[in-house]
């Protein structure tokens, strides 16, 4: 009788200890599965948190190509209107040498004049 209940006492601690381990297996399972779930969704969260930086960062570069191109259209009024200005001051300067060719024979006349005008007063 003393294997009868040894046996007996044997299968009630296999039994106790199968139904603890299965629980406990059950159990680092779920914590697993917890800690998985976990793990990916902080993942997804990095994934959209980048793809919303991409897409702000896309709309940064958009922008500035956008002020690029106007600012080389701007540049390319400028320098046409620094040609047209390259041009008017050659026009003033040519204008201006004439003018003062004009104002020194007209001295050199009103010289001449001045100096028959003094001859005549002397006679």
């Amino acid at each position: 009788m003393d294997n009868g209940i040894i046996t007996v006492i044997l299968a009630v601690i296999s039994t106790l200890g199968g139904a603890k381990a299965w629980e406990f297996y059950q159990k680092k399972l779920e914590l697993n599965r917890e800690e998985e779930k976990e793990d990916k969704k902080n993942s997804l969260m990095y994934r959209d948190d980048l793809r919303e930086r991409v897409a702000v960062l896309e709309g940064k570069l958009e922008e500035s190509v956008s002020d690029k191109e106007k600012l080389i259209e701007s540049l390319g009024e400028l320098k046409t209107s620094l040609a047209e200005f390259k041009v008017r001051i050659e026009f003033l300067e040519k204008s201006l040498d004439e003018k003062e060719k004009i104002i020194r024979s007209l001295r050199k006349e009103n010289t001449s004049l001045k100096k028959e005008i003094e001859i005549l007063r002397g006679l």
